[in-house]
C-alpha cells in the first residue's frame, strides 16, 4: 500500500466530496517528453490493472505485469507520429486535491465574503501527487485523432533468456544479479530479503524444462521465498511475502459501490513439491492437515540433494503460506488510488462482519470506480479436487480408446549410498493418481538405483490401493545395485475416485548362505562355490 504523507488524504479519499485529477508524462523513444493532463485523456479511456493472481486460486512465485491502457489526444499535447511511441515510457501519477482554499465558482458558492476574503484561490499544493506507475509502450494505434497506447510495467524486462550457471548464492546475490542484467532496480535491501522464509539460505539452481527467461527463474525464486514478485510505482522490483494476515485498511459499507463475500475461508495446509533428481513428488502439510493444498512442481531452487535441507526450506514455505487464511471478495468501491495487489483489508457493515482479506487484482478506471478482487477456493467444497488432481511431475498419465489405458512412470529412485536398507520395509515411491474414465489399464514402472553394504535379499512390493499388487525378490551381492519392477494393472474407477501406488523395499542380510540359496541366485557363484554349500 502506498504511504502517503499528508494528514488530509485519508479524510478526503472518504469523503462524499472529493477531486481527483491525473497527470502525466509520455518520453518517446528519442527522449523526448509530453505532459498530459485529465483534460487530455480520450473520454472513457484509461484502465490500469494490477494482480498477483490467477483467476480462481493464490500463485506463490507469480510475475504478472502490471498493464495501463489509455487514449491520449495527440494534438494537443504535441504527439503527431504514434512510430516514435514503440519502447517508449510513459508515468501516471493521480491528483488529490486535499486544501480547503477556493479552486472553483462552486467552491465560492458555499463561503461567506469573509471566508472568500481570507481563502487562496487556485493554491499550488492543494492536491497530494501519488505516483501510479511507470510503464513500457509496447503498442500504439491512432484513431480519430487519439492514440491508443498499450503499455506494462518492468516486469516485462526479465523476458531475456535466462542461462544459469551451478554456482550457489543468497536469494539477494541472485536478485542483484538479475537486477542487472535486465535492467531494474532491487528495491529491497538485503536484510529485507533475509527476512523472508529461506531467505538466508544458499540456494542453486537446478535448470528445469520449464525456465526459459529471467523472469521464469524469477518466478522459482519468488516461490521458493513464499512470495509474489511485484514491480513498485517506481519501478522497481520487490518480493511480497504471504504470511500473518494484519489488515492495513478497514472498508465500510458506506466505502463501496458493491461487494460480493464468500461464505469460507481459503487457507493452505499442504504442499506438493517434486524433487527431480530422486524422482519423488514430496507432501509437507501443518500438523492439522485439513485445507486446500498448492503443487509447486519441481522448483529449480529446492533441487536439494540432503533430504533433511530440502524438507527444513519446503516446510519454511508450507509453514508461512498456512498464516494467510483470508475470504475470498469482489467489490466496486470509490477509487482509492493507494490499494495494491497483496494489501490486507477487511470489510465492516452491511452484509460484512470483519471479514478480512488480501488483495489480488486492482482494476482502476481513470475518472471512473475502482474494482478490487481477492481469489480463492473453498477448502470444504473442492477439497477432494484439490488435494489430488494436482499436476505431480513425478507421474506422467495418458489415456487413450474407449476404456482407456495409463500409464505411470514412478520416476528413478536414487537412494542414498549411506542408506542400510533394512529388515522393515522403506517406503521408496509413492504417488495419488485419478482415472478420468470408466476402466484404467497400464503398466507401472519403477527403477531403484542403492547401495548394498553386505549381500542379501531384497523384496520390492508394490501396492496398489493398500492390495499387493506385485512382488520381486532380487539376491544382490555388495556394492552399487539397480532393481527394476514393471507390471501391468487393470482398475475399475468413479471418476472421482483417487488410487496410490506405493513401493516399498526391503532386504533380508545373508546370515546362513547355505540355507537361504535359491536356483536364482547361482549365477553369482563359480562351480566350487556352489559344490561347497549345502542346497535346500
Amino acid at each position: 500500500m502506498y504511504k502517503v504523507i499528508s494528514d488530509f488524504y485519508e479524510e478526503r479519499i472518504r469523503s462524499n466530496y472529493r477531486r481527483l485529477g491525473w497527470l502525466g508524462k509520455v518520453t518517446d523513444n528519442a527522449g523526448k517528453e509530453y505532459e498530459f493532463r485529465s483534460r487530455n485523456i480520450s473520454q472513457g479511456s484509461g484502465t490500469l490493472t494490477r494482480s498477483c493472481a490467477g483467476s480462481t486460486n493464490l500463485e506463490l512465485g507469480s510475475v504478472y505485469a502490471s498493464e495501463f491502457d489509455v487514449g491520449l489526444y495527440g494534438a494537443e499535447i504535441g504527439i503527431t507520429d504514434r512510430y516514435v511511441l514503440y519502447d517508449g515510457k510513459i508515468e501516471l501519477s493521480t491528483l488529490i486535491y486535499i486544501s480547503n482554499g477556493i479552486d472553483t465558482w462552486n467552491d465560492a458558492a458555499a463561503c461567506t465574503w469573509e471566508q472568500l476574503s481570507s481563502s487562496p484561490w487556485n493554491n499550488p499544493d492543494a492536491y497530494d501527487v501519488i505516483p501510479m506507475g511507470v510503464f513500457t509502450i509496447q503498442e500504439a494505434t491512432r484513431s480519430a485523432g487519439v492514440i491508443s497506447i498499450k503499455s506494462f510495467d518492468n516486469m516485462i524486462k526479465f523476458d531475456k533468456s535466462f542461462r544459469p550457471n551451478g554456482s550457489t548464492k543468497a536469494a539477494y546475490k541472485w536478485l542483484t544479479d538479475w537486477c542487472e542484467k535486465c535492467g531494474v532496480v532491487l528495491e529491497m535491501t538485503k536484510e529485507d530479503v533475509e527476512k523472508l522464509p529461506n531467505g538466508s539460505v544458499g540456494l542453486s539452481f537446478t535448470p528445469t524444462d520449464d525456465v526459459e527467461t529471467y523472469r521464469d527463474a524469477l518466478s522459482h525464486l519468488a516461490a521458493a521465498l513464499c512470495s509474489v514478485a511485484q514491480i513498485t510505482r517506481s519501478g522497481g522490483l520487490v518480493l511480497i511475502p504471504f504470511g500473518a494476515m494484519k489488515s492495513q485498511k478497514t472498508i465500510k459499507a458506506s466505502q463501496r459501490f458493491t461487494s460480493s463475500l464468500a461464505d469460507y475461508i481459503t487457507r493452505f495446509t499442504g504442499l506438493y513439491a517434486t524433487y527431480s533428481a530422486g524422482g519423488l513428488t514430496e507432501y509437507y502439510h501443518e500438523p492439522t492437515d485439513d485445507g486446500l493444498i498448492i503443487n509447486i512442481g519441481t522448483n529449480g531452487f529446492l533441487q536439494i540433494a540432503e533430504a533433511a535441507s530440502r524438507k527444513k526450506a519446503c516446510q519454511n514455505i508450507i509453514d508461512n503460506l498456512a498464516k494467510a487464511k483470508y475470504t475470498p471478495f469482489e467489490s466496486e468501491i470509490p477509487c482509492d488510488p493507494c490499494l495494491d495487489p497483496m494489501d490486507i483489508v477487511d470489510f465492516t457493515e452491511g452484509t460484512a462482519a470483519g471479514e478480512v482479506s488480501c488483495i489480488t487484482e486492482v482494476v482502476l478506471k481513470l475518472n471512473g470506480a475502482m474494482t478490487i478482487k481477492c481469489v480463492g477456493e473453498n477448502p470444504r467444497l473442492n477439497q477432494a479436487k484439490s488435494r489430488y488432481t494436482k499436476d505431480i511431475s513425478g507421474l506422467q498419465d495418458t489415456q487413450e480408446g474407449v476404456e482407456g489405458t495409463s500409464t505411470f512412470w514412478l520416476a528413478d529412485a536414487y537412494l542414498n549410498d549411506d542408506l542400510v536398507i533394512e529388515t522393515a520395509a522403506q517406503v521408496a515411491a509413492a504417488c495419488e493418481f485419478r482415472i478420468s474414465t470408466d476402466k484404467g489399464r497400464g503398466d507401472i514402472n519403477f527403477t531403484a538405483t542403492y547401495y548394498m553394504i553386505d549381500e542379501g535379499l531384497v523384496t520390492i512390493i508394490v501396492y496398489v490401493d493398500e492390495i499387493e499388487w506385485f512382488l520381486l525378490q532380487d539376491y544382490k551381492r555388495e556394492g552399487h545395485c539397480i532393481s527394476t519392477v514393471t507390471t501391468p494393472f487393470e482398475i475399475a474407477s468413479l471418476n472421482d475416485e483417487t488410487h496410490e501406488v506405493r513401493v516399498e523395499i526391503s532386504c533380508l542380510p545373508n546370515t546362513s548362505p547355505a540355507e537361504d540359496l535359491i536356483w536364482k541366485t547361482a549365477g553369482y557363484y563359480t562351480w566350487g562355490e556352489m559344490t561347497s554349500h549345502t542346497w535346500g
